[in-house]
């Protein structure tokens, strides 16, 4: 459903150049030894759907092609799905396979290889997770989701079988996984566009500890000098950190490439790191500000302010439909209507979100689907996505 603003979004990056438009060179610091504390593992999963960002850009072998072959994978383990892509740029990857890699100081190596798979089937997200916690024994796992993301809607498009998966998918497959509350991801990361939600952190909340992601559009380049790749954070990164940490490396090597190919002027971006386990306390808190607020009285006021919110992913009419807006902002837009409540709520918000950075003042760390430009069928379909996968029935 979301395909056509990721068409036109990445044809444009294609068209300029792949940069953009903007030939910056730019070297990160690339240390051959990655840090650890001590004898600390981890374990970092991979789910890459590789879908037109691969076929059109390469970006997801560049990102692979950014992991020093230095570093010691005896103690970090980078494993990972491949699919959804018609072709792939590194040929040690085979499109007409699903199979599973491992990169290590020889690249990509295949572990288990795999028939043709639909990436958007729930069923294959279980068994990569579950594949990798139990034949990669580690002190902490990551996991990586790599795609394109529609905000409310999902993410994870197969260009192969037209699918991906839903909210409510991701929550029944995280469920049949051996994650849980008492064995939790330390760090999800979500490398795609507009999953920076609340409804996505309703999702993890029971099988992550921390969320990387962006309430904004996300930005790849293509280039030739390994710098642009979004994985070469892992250069860099203590195997002993935690999820906070961890994140933070990621969004600083993000927020420099954006840095060197944008200059930060033209390109909006964001990314926020979440703790999840503040969502059920803010979802507590979202409800008692919107139980004390008079709808038939307040209503107008409301759509007042929906109607001159900043929308996230809104570049044409055709991406119109995402419809999600930053929670603080809503909130604070609203806080005259139930005072009390309204700080409370402003405050647990600012205790979940641990770090946010955003190029302009529009974000504070979570957006919040409200409809408003979508039509009603679409609106209906994501209305009935919130209320499967969250608690706010007062929202």
């Amino acid at each position: 459903m979301w395909n056509k603003k990721n068409k036109i979004l990445y044809g444009v990056i294609a068209i300029l150049g792949c940069a953009l438009g903007v030939l910056i060179y730019f070297t990160f610091n690339n240390n051959e030894t990655l840090k650890n504390t001590g004898d600390e593992t981890r374990t970092v999963m991979v789910y890459m759907v590789g879908s037109n960002l691969e076929t059109q850009l390469a970006l997801g072998s560049q990102d692979f092609e950014g992991i020093s072959k230095n570093l010691d994978f005896t103690k970090l383990k980078v494993i990972f799905i491949a699919g959804g892509s018609k072709i792939w740029s590194n040929k040690k990857i085979d499109a007409s396979e699903t199979s599973i890699y491992q990169y290590n100081q020889d690249g990509v190596v295949k572990v288990k290889q795999q028939e043709l798979l639909n990436m958007g089937d729930p069923n294959v997200l279980v068994n990569f997770i579950n594949y990798a916690y139990d034949n990669y024994k580690s002190d902490k796992y990551d996991l990586i989701i790599w795609n394109h993301g529609g905000a409310i809607f999902g993410s994870e498009n197969d260009d192969l079988s037209g699918d991906f998966l839903s909210l409510t998918e991701m929550k029944d497959a995280m469920s049949k996984t051996k994650f849980n509350k008492d064995n939790k991801i330390e760090t999800l990361i979500f490398r795609t566009c507009l999953n920076g939600t609340i409804e996505l952190a309703n999702v993890f909340k029971d099988y992550a500890k921390y969320m990387v992601a962006s309430e904004e559009v996300t930005y790849g380049f293509k280039d030739y000098f390994g710098n642009s790749s979004t994985f070469k954070f892992l250069n860099d990164a203590d195997l002993g950190a935690n999820g906070y940490d961890f994140g933070l490396k990621f969004i600083d090597n993000y927020r420099e490439i954006m840095r060197a190919k944008t200059g930060l002027t033209e390109y909006y971006s964001t990314y926020s790191i979440i703790d999840l386990s503040k969502i059920d306390k803010l979802n507590r808190d979202i409800n008692n500000f919107f139980k004390g607020i008079d709808l038939n009285n307040s209503f107008s006021d409301i759509a007042r302010l929906r109607a001159n919110m900043y929308q996230y992913g809104f570049i044409s009419s055709e991406s119109s439909f995402f419809d999600s807006v930053d929670l603080y902002n809503l909130v604070n837009g609203l806080k005259y209507l139930n005072e009390d409540a309204g700080n409370k709520l402003l405050k647990t918000l600012d205790d979940a979100v641990l770090y946010n950075w955003a190029s302009n003042a529009n974000s504070r760390g979570l957006s919040i689907y409200l409809p408003y430009n979508a039509d009603s069928k679409i609106a209906l379909y994501g209305i009935k996505i919130f209320k499967d996968i969250t608690e706010l029935n007062d929202y």
